[in-house]
């Protein structure tokens, strides 16, 4: 039986906070936006060092925990990488790309 990955956690960036401090600099998503997440959506979160997506796979609306898998290579690979799972809450995502969007039509 294969063993089940358990998602990492890591101290993630408050979006939130970074966008009432800077708003000019951390724009962030409505909180409709946030309301309307679903799996298969691609959000960016921060970890200090870098910015990256990752992939929805679970949402919980109720209490704003997400789990999503890591959807691009990384800078620094020393806590995790590409396809790795990670939780995090709504609070910390900078931007959201629907799923069911063509990504082809992105700039």
């Amino acid at each position: 039986m294969e063993k089940e990955e358990q998602p990492l956690v890591d101290g993630f960036v408050d979006a939130q906070e970074m966008h009432l401090t800077y708003p000019t600099t951390f724009q962030v998503p409505t909180e409709e936006e946030l309301s309307s997440l679903k799996y298969n959506d691609f959000v960016k979160i921060c970890n200090i060092r870098e910015r990256f997506w990752i992939q929805i796979e679970s949402v919980n609306h109720a209490t704003g925990d997400i789990l999503g898998r890591i959807d691009n290579d990384l800078v620094d690979t020393s806590n995790y990488n590409l396809g790795d799972i990670v939780a995090i809450q709504k609070l910390h995502i900078y931007q959201i790309i629907d799923g069911d969007m063509d990504l082809g039509m992105l700039p």
